[in-house]
């Protein structure tokens, strides 16, 4: 019994793994684009509230607080690479709703505005 319970804790590690994987992948690929939990929940083909028990388990955060961090750090790329695009430009590309929305979720995750991340790291490199 003890042997079976381990064989089946490990299958749904593996399955969940390869949900994650999916997932991340799915964010990648379409971080730009207005996704929500419905959205990822249908990529692997379980429930919304399965997704988040699931993502949450082996990441440790919600596929919407992940897909967020990405956003970030993705812009964050962008606005060394391309020092010359409006910020506009950049919260549009990388998924934000709104300039206003892009501002205030890097002044929380960099504790910084766009602006000035970009006049910090312009003078690093």
């Amino acid at each position: 019994m003890f042997w079976y319970k381990q064989t089946e804790s490990c299958i749904h590690q593996n399955i969940n793994s390869v949900r994650v994987a999916a997932i991340l992948s799915f964010i990648e690929q379409h971080y730009p684009e207005n996704i929500t939990l419905s959205n990822i929940a249908e990529i692997v083909n379980i429930s919304e509230r399965e997704t988040l028990r699931c993502f949450k388990k082996i990441t440790g955060e919600s596929p919407i607080q992940y897909l967020l961090k990405y956003r970030l750090i993705r812009s964050a790329s962008v606005l060394t690479e391309y020092p010359d695009k409006n910020i506009s430009i950049v919260a549009e590309e990388c998924g934000f709703d709104s300039p206003a929305y892009y501002t205030k979720k890097s002044k929380e995750f960099y504790l910084c505005s766009p602006r000035e991340y970009r006049q910090v790291h312009q003078a690093v490199f």
